[in-house]
């Protein structure tokens, strides 16, 4: 019942397959749709510009607008790349343009909009965009596991990432990751990075709790269906029960520590059973 829409601009300029961009669109929309029960839209629109720089995107409630380079089609790795691409902001028309801090909508464009909550918008999108990419058959079972290792070790690498609790760099986001100090790296970390593998963790904790009977997808559904399809903004305190719920435990302790705290999520759960 939903139309979709593929508008490509700039391919007569670099060597594209402009019928794998679309097939690779479908499988995310398709995975999604599975994923989530359905859309909350009648049509929507992707728009991929290919430019001779840039790249990147960004969400729209009934579409998205993205761009990459045109020398990035010189390697088979800009299929994949564009795949990510369009599965994290297609996402986002659930998570950030639908669920979403009041804050963030609507917006005062008159000045800065403050919310705890872009580890939860940015980094979890970041965790459903990598889980649809398995989901829908784009990577196999190893190269999810290749996929995360890498994200996970680059996350291990970076000194400031457990200095500031997450839902403060979410915070401080304005004044700290858009106007850098010399040292930024070694007092902060994206709220991408770490909220992708607090996102992680928290399925990985929903799944466990739960028996494998919940997940952070189900987290989403439940969102959805009790604040995003009633124009209703959540909070903090929101995102907690709808894990609960899922999970079928109160896990408050999980968000006190790794989003309200800077604990590392690997280095105690190895300390409470016992391995270094």
């Amino acid at each position: 019942g939903t139309r979709f829409e593929y508008v490509l601009t700039g391919a007569d300029l670099a060597p594209v397959d402009e019928s794998r961009l679309v097939k690779d669109a479908k499988s995310v929309a398709t995975t999604f749709g599975e994923m989530m029960g359905g859309f909350p839209m009648k049509r929507y629109v992707f728009f991929m510009h290919i430019t001779e720089n840039g790249g990147g995107g960004l969400e729209h409630a009934d579409s998205t607008v993205m761009m990459m380079r045109r020398t990035a089609f010189d390697d088979d790795k800009a299929y994949e790349s564009a795949a990510r691409l369009t599965a994290h902001e297609f996402f986002h028309l659930w998570n950030v343009k639908r669920i979403h801090d009041s804050t963030l909508g609507p917006f005062n464009y008159l000045g800065e909009n403050y919310t705890r909550l872009l580890w939860f918008h940015e980094g979890l999108t970041e965790t459903m965009e990598s889980l649809s990419m398995r989901r829908g058959g784009t990577w196999s079972a190893t190269t999810y596991l290749e996929r995360l290792s890498t994200a996970y070790t680059a996350y291990r690498r970076r000194p400031g990432r457990d200095a500031m609790p997450i839902s403060e760099v979410s915070m401080r986001a304005w004044t700290h990751a858009y106007q850098p100090e010399d040292n930024h790296p070694n007092v902060t970390i994206s709220y991408y990075q770490k909220g992708d593998m607090v996102g992680v963790a928290l399925d990985l904790e929903i799944r466990t709790r739960s028996e494998g009977r919940g997940s952070v997808e189900g987290m989403f559904r439940r969102l959805m269906a009790d604040f995003g399809a009633k124009g209703e903004g959540i909070t903090a305190a929101d995102v907690v029960r709808a894990a609960s719920a899922e999970a079928g435990t109160d896990l408050q302790d999980f968000f006190d520590r790794y989003v309200d705290g800077a604990v590392s999520y690997t280095h105690l759960r190895a300390h409470e059973t016992g391995r270094n």
